[in-house]
């Protein structure tokens, strides 16, 4: 969880802004990147990186004979070689030095990525597979700006040319000589057509390397969201399966009592501390105005589903934000700083579909695996898009990173080798299959 910051400009005023007033222009990117805020400004480029250090501690931005790299994330390629003196950033500018900047279909992780290339003069911009790191850009007649939040380009008042989010999945590549695209490629395809496999044996396999790759070799303890459903449920039972020390928070407003009485139980008797979190009406109230007045506002609405929505759109004053906001808090004040969270649960692996008379006007699949060949509205936008959102900007307030392993794309793409059959056998088929084999309390 880092912050980014970068201009390329041939006006420049807006760097001498930038030098007056950066504590006001790049504020939201501040407790996002608590431990340094690193700078390389010279005659027309201005980049700017706040670190969390998560994996080792590399300061940012990166700076060699050819490349100028910030990056936020994640990257899993070496995640049991890294240490104090080597950590993911080493990885990747290492990776970036020997393969350019064509190859990051090879990179496994979650992250945003910005390289200049001073050799082809030329800004690179890259998201994951489900963009789960935000990256926003401006393009002017003579500058681009580069954010993590879109409301810090804003400050810099450029004109009314758009704002624009990178999209999902995609490595796009600006010519800076005349600011135009140069390239623009989907980074990883996943295979919609191949669905044969009738077993779930390859998922549980992908599942398990996933929340390796994000539970081992890390410097700060583990915490994870609990709640009676399937999501959060299936990553506290693999993670008590393969004995990884973690610490849950959970709620009971809101959640089937027995089910996650039973789960603290199960838990607590193997050792993991449950944090029961019962906030007042006055730290609801708290964590209400924090948000308001610290948190940029993300609507709860989403037109791809225009049938069933919030009747709150503010996700600053849904319960479940105002108590996430309180539980990243107690995470952060414990020193726990790696949170595992369930995002992807619902949007991959049912598409929110319930039977009837249930709230199925969310889904577009409606639980018809046979007939869906291709990503659904949700699979990489759509509530996908807006959940992912107001999950990194609470733990980017409270400055701890999240991690997502149900979005593992090896986990999304053996999920959609199932056979429609296997897809469709029980509700969130395949984490329906491995609580009940990990003997996990379930729902």
């Amino acid at each position: 969880m880092c912050g980014i910051f970068f201009c390329y400009t041939k006006d420049t005023k807006i760097i001498e802004k930038y030098k007056n007033n950066k504590e006001i222009l790049i504020s939201e990117i501040m407790s996002r990147g608590p431990d340094h805020l690193g700078e390389v400004i010279d005659k027309n480029i201005l980049a700017a990186h706040t670190l969390l250090s998560i994996t080792g501690y590399k300061e940012q931005p990166v700076q060699n004979d050819r490349y100028i790299t910030l990056f936020n994330g994640e990257i899993y390629n070496d995640y049991m070689g890294y240490n104090e003196k080597y950590s993911d950033t080493e990885f990747l500018q290492n990776f970036i030095d020997k393969k350019g900047l064509q190859n990051f279909d090879e990179l496994e992780g979650e992250y945003a990525i910005v390289v200049y290339d001073k050799k082809e003069n030329s800004i690179t911009l890259a998201t994951d597979t489900f963009n789960t790191k935000p990256l926003y850009y401006q393009i002017t007649e003579s500058a681009i700006l580069i954010a993590t939040f879109e409301e810090i380009v804003k400050k810099f008042e450029l004109g009314n040319s758009p704002i624009r989010r990178v999209p999902v999945n995609k490595i796009i590549t600006f010519d800076l000589k005349d600011l135009t695209v140069k390239s623009f490629k989907e980074i990883f395809q996943f295979d919609f057509g191949k669905q044969n496999k009738n077993s779930f044996e390859d998922w549980n396999i992908a599942l398990e390397k996933s929340i390796l790759r994000r539970t081992q070799n890390t410097k700060h303890p583990l915490f994870l969201p609990l709640s009676s459903g399937h999501d959060s449920g299936l990553i506290a039972s693999e993670m008590l399966r393969l004995d990884i020390p973690f610490r849950a928070y959970c709620f009971f407003e809101g959640e089937d009592q027995k089910t996650l009485q039973d789960r603290i139980r199960v838990l607590s008797k193997k050792g993991v501390p449950v944090n029961v979190l019962e906030p007042s009406d006055h730290e609801i109230e708290r964590s209400k105005l924090d948000l308001l007045a610290n948190v940029e506002m993300i609507e709860f609405k989403n037109n791809l589903t225009p049938t069933k929505t919030f009747p709150i759109t503010d996700f600053r004053l849904i319960d479940g934000t105002l108590c996430a906001n309180i539980l990243c808090k107690a995470a952060r004040q414990a020193g726990e700083l790696i949170g595992l969270f369930g995002n992807g649960g619902d949007e991959i692996y049912s598409d929110f579909y319930y039977p009837p008379p249930s709230n199925n006007g969310w889904s577009n699949v409606a639980g018809d695996w046979y007939s869906q060949v291709g990503p659904w509205p949700n699979f990489q936008g759509g509530w996908n898009e807006i959940f992912l959102k107001a999950s990194d900007r609470i733990c980017s307030h409270n400055s701890v990173e999240g991690r997502f392993p149900l979005l593992d794309r090896w986990v999304v793409q053996e999920f959609l080798y199932l056979h429609p059959r296997l897809k469709s056998i029980n509700y969130k088929a395949p984490l329906t299959n491995k609580l009940i084999e990990n003997n996990f309390p379930l729902f």
